[in-house]
């Protein structure tokens, strides 16, 4: 995938990371004009129904759920043999990047650790277990 491609309604702005299981784009809805987060399952992935099955199945969870320290899947997308969630785009920087700046003061220590406890609680709760929680994934705002 590149900038420019079109997945669905959303065009692909700039790609924000990859992972184990794909990428994560910026993207503008091409209609509503929204900036989204695109996270796109790797290709083979993709091409299994069960991992099919089980993306569609988390990102039908996901939007259901409302809390502050999870980001909130509005759309999946299956086009092809790509599929997709469609998240909200959160503005903020990966604690990795945080961290690369020097340790942080302990009281923002405890409010990232109090959050991502509270996120990852929130999805335990309705079945999802986050497979690559890293600080790479941790947005701090």
């Amino acid at each position: 995938m590149n900038p420019g491609d079109v997945l669905g309604a959303y065009q692909l702005d700039a790609r924000l990371g990859a992972g184990a299981f794909g990428e994560v784009w910026s993207a503008t809805h091409t209609v509503l004009h929204g900036r989204h987060a695109i996270k796109v399952l790797d290709g083979s992935l993709a091409a299994s129904p069960a991992w099919r099955e089980r993306f569609v199945a988390e990102g039908r969870i996901l939007a259901q759920l409302r809390h502050p320290h999870v980001v909130r899947v509005t759309d999946v997308l299956l086009d092809g043999d790509r599929a997709a969630l469609v998240m909200d785009l959160v503005e903020g920087r990966p604690l990795a990047d945080w961290l690369q700046d020097g340790p942080l003061p302990d009281r923002a220590v405890l409010d990232v650790m109090r959050g991502m406890l509270e996120g990852l609680q929130a999805v335990h709760e309705v079945g999802v277990v986050h497979r690559d929680l890293k600080p790479d994934n941790l947005l701090v705002s």
